[in-house]
Formats: C-alpha cells, structure tokens, sequence
C-alpha cells in the first residue's frame, strides 16, 4: 500500500475518532474548552505575564490544558445526568480558585499559597477592601457561573464512558503536563527549585499546577519540620560557628543613640517605586 495513503487512512481515523469524542462528550469539551479560555483571559487581562519570545508564548498557551484535561476526566466516574453537574462542580470551584488568585494579584502582585491562606492579616486586609477590588472585568471570571445552570438543565447526559476512555483522559493530561514541563525547563533551567519566584512558575506550568505544586512543596516542608529532631541543631550550631563573621569596627555602634529607619523592598508594592519621602 502506498505510504501516501497509509498515512492519509491514519488522518482520517484520528479525525473520525475526534469527531466522535466531541458529539459523544460534548459537556466534557465544552468545560474543558471554557476553563482553558477562562485561564487564557486571566493571563492577558489580570496578571501581568508578558511573552519573551514564541516558544513562552505557546507555554502560556498550553500550560492550563494539562489541569483542566485531569480534573474533567474525573467526571468520567459519574453517569446521566449526575455527570453534567460533576462537571460544573469542578468548572465553579477552579473559576472561584482563578478569580481568588486575580483578586490577590490585584492586591499585593503575588499570587496565592498555601501559608498566604494561614495568614491572617493578609486574609482580613483582602476581606477589609474586598468590594472595592472589584472590577467590570470580573464579569469574564465569573459572568458564566449564573448562566451554565440553566443552560445545562435543558441538557441531559446520557453518553457513558468507557474505562478506556477514562484512562486515555488521564494519560493524555500527564503526558501533556510532561511535554509542558520539559519545554519550559528549556526556557528556565532548574524551574522547580525557584519556588521563590511564584509569577515565574505560574507563568511556565499554569495557575492550578502551581497551586498543586505549592501544596505539595507545603506538605514536604510540614513532613519535615514533623520529622525533625535535636540531633540536627548540632550541625547547624557548628556552621555557624566555624562561619562566624566578626562585626565590622569601622561599622559597629556608628550609629548608637540615633533613629535609624530600615525599609524593606522585598515586599514595597509596585506604587511605591521611583517615589521620594516628603523630605527625602
């Protein structure tokens, strides 16, 4: 047989296959695509994540695909009409999690984590000024909320699917969530050692996979600090003793009995750059 028309065969049965996927689990698509959008929307119009160079521009592309894909499929498990409403379930907690984080970003040019939720003050500074953070473009996070029920209870869910299929979903989102990871390791070496900088990893592996990876580092780190014993202070009071830095003498006690004001950049906001104190 010609190699020209094996191949053309191969098109035809993907696309046939496609075609199928999409009549057959037409909720599942249109969550899938809604959610994928709604990411897109929070990256051009509520963080600031501008694209260097083509290939992190199609990383910002992808990146909400992987999550969106796995977290569908586990409506899968659900049959009739109970699995249009797993569907919208997930479709509402992800669309409060993404406007919580464009809420925050708003606020403070951060994004979410697990401690940030522990943290009170930050909690009650957000609730405090909540109303006037919002804004007419929310509408596109959330707008489709109040709509979706009611469409959706026109609908009836009658496809079933196969455990194959299920396990096809789930393996897609993980081979694709790979292929993301290693093309952004391409663009940012070591990516997952930079916890520090979270717009960096959001904008390379997605809101909703940084938030998984956050919980996961923040469970390591509980697991850790749970395992720990005395037997570990002992190396640390060692370094510091064989790393000891005297004080400078030229330096120490210069500025003994005067006011001495200490700014801290690490968390100055963006209004205050290039600005002067009244007297400054």
């Amino acid at each position: 047989m010609n190699p020209m028309n094996q191949s053309k065969g191969r098109m035809d049965r993907f696309r046939q296959t496609a075609l199928d996927s999409f009549k057959t689990h037409r909720l599942f698509w249109m969550f899938t695509i809604l959610l994928w959008t709604k990411s897109l929307i929070a990256y051009q119009f509520f963080f600031n994540m501008p694209a260097e160079n083509a290939v992190q521009a199609f990383i910002l592309i992808i990146n909400p695909l992987s999550f969106t894909l796995f977290l569908f499929a586990f409506s899968f498990f659900f049959g009739g009409n109970k699995r249009k409403w797993a569907l919208y379930s997930l479709y509402l907690v992800s669309s409060l999690i993404l406007f919580a984080d464009t809420t925050y970003y708003r606020e403070f040019t951060d994004f979410l984590t697990v401690p940030v939720l522990f943290q009170s003050s930050n909690m009650e500074t957000l609730s405090s000024s909540f109303l006037s953070l919002l804004e007419w473009k929310d509408l596109l996070l959330l707008g489709d909320l109040v709509v979706l029920p009611f469409l959706l209870w026109k609908m009836n869910e009658t496809s079933q699917a196969s455990q194959r299929r299920v396990l096809i979903t789930f393996g897609a989102a993980a081979a694709l969530f790979g292929f993301n990871l290693v093309l952004a390791e391409t663009e940012r070496p070591e990516l997952l050692t930079r916890s520090f900088d979270r717009e960096l990893l959001v904008k390379n592996l997605g809101t909703f996979n940084f938030h998984v990876y956050d919980a996961m580092l923040q469970t390591k780190t509980s697991a850790q600090k749970a395992l720990a014993d005395g037997s570990e202070l002992d190396e640390v009071e060692n370094f510091t003793r064989q790393n000891y830095a005297a004080p400078d003498p030229e330096m120490f006690g210069k500025y003994k009995g005067k006011n001495v004001v200490v700014v801290s950049f690490e968390s100055a906001q963006n209004f205050t750059h290039n600005m002067k104190a009244s007297n400054g």
